[in-house]
């Protein structure tokens, strides 16, 4: 970001020499997960025994819950990939927070809670009462602990999805009407189980001794497994890819700041380039709603990307709005303040538009000069 922010601040094209992103220059394609772990973790990879573990435990159960696609929708191809949210203003952002310390539980658990439990007030297909997806997992950071100096650079996937299953989360009335099974609390407490789990010492889903892995150790015979399971689709207790899926990006203040001051002689003492806005894009291109919170600026934003072949940008708001209701209910923290962000929202002629490739992410990039 400092690399562009010096380009959009003198107006010409600048030297990526001696920055962090002259490697993506000198490297087009960058060394995959399954390499890094066999030149730079020691030891011998899991078993294949530990990878059927963790496979079984996607496969193996109730069926998965889903948000219903616009009627008429299912023999769709996919078409333009959209994107809403919802930014809570910074006194909403920080009770939230403070909640959820209180509870013992994360940010990324209770908009998980949330969201379940909205999926659960729908329609739901027949024998579908639990909540199954591929979570997220986030690998480079324990391959930097590990000395993976490669994975310093802002490019490159170094990531893996682990089985995340529910039980229960759904239940079903006399009359036929389906409402969440479970309470805010215990769906959040159960997440907060799963996403705080040591990437180094993981339990298996059916070690009852306590046995645990590295997923580091088992990432290679890990991946084999989920190739082999993605072409057998749909999977048994899974109806990909209607599940909404939560990924988390965290704070992203040490990744974007607010302010970049301009450097070099002829800068004026309050000269600096100040970031108003981004969006984090994501393409969709299956029936599925991919939810991404996030803090910037003290603020808490939850986006959904979307594709409009299967959903409107109407009930996307609403369901936004749902999960918000489930958070200020199950967290009791009263009203908040929130406000609807549109993905349209650098249309004005004011502002520069960058795009920027960083950590896995595209994000789009709204400056304004600022000379004080």
């Amino acid at each position: 970001m400092s690399v562009l922010a010096k380009a959009v601040q003198n107006g010409s094209p600048t030297s990526l020499h001696n920055s962090p992103a002259q490697q993506i220059v000198k490297d087009h394609i960058t060394p995959s997960l399954e390499s890094l772990i066999r030149k730079h973790v020691r030891g011998q990879p899991a078993g294949d025994g530990d990878a059927d573990d963790l496979v079984d435990k996607l496969m193996n159960g109730g069926r998965s819950i889903a948000l219903p696609t616009t009627p008429g929708s299912d023999t769709r191809a996919a078409t333009k990939s959209s994107r809403s949210a919802i930014r809570m203003s910074t006194a909403s952002s920080a009770k939230l927070v403070s909640a959820c310390r209180t509870q013992g539980i994360s940010v990324t658990s209770a908009v998980n809670a949330a969201i379940i439990r909205v999926t659960a007030q729908s329609a739901q297909a027949p024998e579908a009462d639990s909540y199954v997806i591929w979570a997220p997992c986030d690998l480079r950071r324990p391959l930097i602990a590990a000395g993976v100096k490669e994975c310093l650079q802002p490019v490159g996937t170094y990531l893996s999805g682990l089985p995340l299953r529910i039980e229960g989360v759904v239940k079903y009335m006399e009359n036929g009407e389906s409402i969440p099974g479970k309470s805010f609390s215990t769906l959040a407490s159960e997440l907060a189980t799963f996403y705080s789990q040591d990437v180094e010492s993981y339990k298996l889903p059916s070690a009852r001794s306590g046995k645990t892995v590295s997923l580091l150790q088992l990432a290679e015979p890990y991946v084999e497994k989920i190739t082999k399971a993605f072409s057998t689709f749909p999977l048994r207790g899974c109806p990909y890819p209607k599940t909404p899926v939560i990924s988390s990006l965290g704070k992203l203040d040490e990744f974007i700041r607010n302010e970049y001051p301009k450097e070099g002689n002829d800068a004026l003492p309050a000269s600096k380039l100040h970031i108003t806005d981004f969006w984090v894009s994501c393409e969709v291109a299956t029936p599925v709603i991919i939810f991404n919170p996030w803090t910037w600026g003290g603020e808490i934003t939850l986006s959904a990307a979307f594709n409009e072949s299967w959903y409107s940008t109407e009930f996307v708001g609403s369901i936004l709005g749902k999960a918000i209701g489930e958070l200020v209910e199950g967290l009791k923290i009263g009203p908040v303040s929130y406000r609807t962000v549109n993905s349209t929202c650098f249309s004005s002629s004011r502002f520069h538009r960058t795009y920027v490739f960083l950590a896995n992410s595209i994000f789009q990039i709204a400056t304004t000069p600022q000379h004080n």
